[in-house]
């Protein structure tokens, strides 16, 4: 068996291109500093705009090319303003779409994912969103970080 050099590499999914939900074998893109990465692997049920750590090698598929191998993948909470804009616009947190994103990430910037989780309740000094959405969007985030923690 040919042995590959390990390696580390993280960033955020720019799209997820195929997800097999039986076996979890997944094909996405992965935005790395200028460099968008074909990641290919048994992962977990991932979503554009989720920011990743990945451990695996480049491999050489015959027919898609160059490919990252994964063998570990572990999902990172986005810290600046960007990545949690990115990541709420698609979806991050079941009840937050693009528009709301922006408002709510350019109120509370990199305190955001803190405050939606938190203390839910400075979210009503967003327009448009009900008592109902923050106390779903808090359980929601909730859920979502003992996930990543687990």
């Amino acid at each position: 068996m040919e042995e590959h050099e390990r390696i580390r590499i993280s960033g955020v999914i720019n799209d997820v291109t195929f997800a097999n939900p039986e076996n979890g074998f997944t094909v996405l893109e992965l935005e790395s500093g200028d460099e968008l990465i074909t990641a290919v692997g048994v992962m977990p049920e991932l979503k554009a705009g989720e920011l990743l750590e990945l451990s695996g090698y480049w491999d050489f598929h015959a027919s898609f090319g160059r490919q990252f191998r994964v063998e570990l993948c572990e999902h990172k909470m986005p810290a600046s303003a960007g990545d949690i804009l990115r990541y709420l616009a698609a979806g991050g947190v079941k009840g937050i779409g693009s528009k709301l994103a922006v408002k709510i990430v350019d109120k509370f910037g990199e305190n955001t994912l803190d405050i939606i989780e938190n203390d839910p309740e400075r979210l009503a000094q967003i327009r448009g969103i009900s008592p109902e959405r923050r106390s779903r969007s808090a359980r929601i985030s909730s859920a979502s970080s003992l996930c990543a923690k687990l």
